[in-house]
């Protein structure tokens, strides 16, 4: 992948709907790192420094300034690809910040399984 703090692919499903096999399978095809909520959340030991940022993130009303703590919290961890929650639940935003990036929703797959 040519840069590495750009997103390319935005898992927009929510969490428990295959977001780890599609993290594994998107890191296979080289979008690594991959962002997962374990990547900010649940591998980060107190004082809690990733999670706290996008808890500012959520709280966040100003299009714009939420658009840049999101587009900061990807560009240091240098990933260009995202599942799973937090960063599920902001996919307008990723949309418009990442106008290039293919969106996958697996919510969307599992419904359609059902049916």
């Amino acid at each position: 992948m040519e840069n590495k703090s750009q997103i390319q692919v935005v898992g927009a499903g929510l969490p428990r709907t295959g977001t780890c096999s599609l993290q594994g399978a998107l890191q296979e095809l080289g979008y690594t790192p991959c962002h997962h909520m374990m990547s900010d959340v649940i591998d980060d030991p107190f004082p809690y420094r990733k999670g706290r940022r996008w808890l500012d993130v959520w709280r966040t009303r100003d299009l714009a300034t939420r658009q840049a703590a999101i587009r900061a919290i990807f560009e240091d961890g240098g990933f260009n690809a995202t599942v799973d929650f937090p960063p599920s639940v902001f996919v307008d935003d990723l949309v418009e910040i990442y106008p290039d990036a293919k969106v996958w929703n697996s919510l969307f797959c599992c419904f359609k399984k059902m049916s």
